[in-house]
């Protein structure tokens, strides 16, 4: 019965975590888009984040990657990348 309540804190307590740097990646990656800084990666690291707890995060992010891969000369180099965030968003997932 202990065991059951620290585990389902722990979890609860996990994800509001998540949620809140989520949201503070995200806030402050549009904050760079507009000011000097890496506005766009900072952006998708959030939504990278957040698709672990949200499904329009994880639309959104589908959506960033399939737009990417439209453009010819990226395609190589988005493959990888999007690989990359597809494992970082598995590794937040679990």
């Amino acid at each position: 019965m202990f065991r059951k309540i620290i585990i389902d804190t722990y979890k609860k307590a996990r994800r509001v975590i998540m949620i809140v740097f989520g949201f503070t990646f995200l806030i402050i990656g549009i904050i760079m888009v507009v000011l000097p800084g890496p506005g766009f990666p900072i952006v998708l690291l959030a939504l990278t984040i957040l698709a672990a707890e949200f499904v329009w995060a994880k639309r959104l992010l589908r959506r960033v990657q399939e737009t990417v891969d439209r453009i010819p000369f990226t395609r190589k180099v988005s493959r990888f990348f999007s690989q990359l965030w597809f494992r970082t968003l598995q590794l937040f997932s679990h």
